[in-house]
């Protein structure tokens, strides 16, 4: 069942105006931006004296994207970790905001009201 409900034009825009300032605002925040995912590893160096023989694997973290059908990656210094996690955050959050604002242009154009 579909809803005959219709956003006021005055609210859409104030939504469409809010979205395009907190998209703004994410991007001149002076923060980064990457797509990629976080990937933590862990593994063992096999020399007999190191405390991975013991059972404390050694931990790495490393950014991951598929670009042009292939798989690349990067690691990340533990020192950069936080850095990195809040720029792929970022990303999502751009990314979710974006896709809100294509959603309320893709209604305009099927409700003919550009």
């Amino acid at each position: 069942m579909t809803s005959s409900f219709k956003v006021p034009p005055n609210l859409r825009r104030a939504s469409e105006q809010q979205l395009r300032m907190k998209v703004n605002k994410l991007l001149k925040g002076g923060d980064g931006v990457i797509r990629g995912t976080l990937s933590q590893r862990e593994k063992v160096c096999g020399k007999g004296n190191c405390k991975c023989t013991r059972g404390e694997k050694h931990s790495a973290l490393y950014l991951v994207q598929r670009q042009g059908g292939q798989m690349r990656q990067l690691f990340v210094p533990a020192e950069w970790a936080g850095d990195v996690k809040q720029w792929v955050s970022n990303y999502q959050v751009a990314q979710q905001l974006l896709d809100e604002l294509s959603d309320m242009y893709w209604a305009k154009i099927k409700q003919r009201e550009i």
